[in-house]
């Protein structure tokens, strides 16, 4: 089994090629990462208008958010992840 906190740890310094089984079955392979070079730019959502605090919504401990390169946001199953390889340096 893998251990989310060290697979968010990995992609927050490396670019990853996850494979994974999907909720229907399937294998699925994403190239992803967590590492801030490689993440788009965004505010903070605010909730209430100006003036309001940032809104963090909870986190699923069992499920993984991250950058899937040039798709977008992704998530996926730690419990589901069958292999993970290192990715080179990528240039977008």
């Amino acid at each position: 089994m893998v251990d989310r906190t060290k697979l968010k740890e990995f992609l927050e310094k490396n670019v990853g090629k996850i494979t994974f089984a999907k909720v229907d079955g399937t294998d699925r392979t994403m190239i992803c990462t967590l590492d801030p070079s490689y993440l788009p730019v965004s505010p903070p959502v605010l909730a209430g208008g100006s003036g309001a605090t940032v809104v963090q919504a909870p986190v699923n401990q069992e499920v993984l958010k991250v950058w899937e390169i040039s798709k977008g946001w992704r998530s996926f199953k730690v419990a589901n992840v069958i292999s993970i390889e290192v990715m080179g340096l990528l240039t977008l």
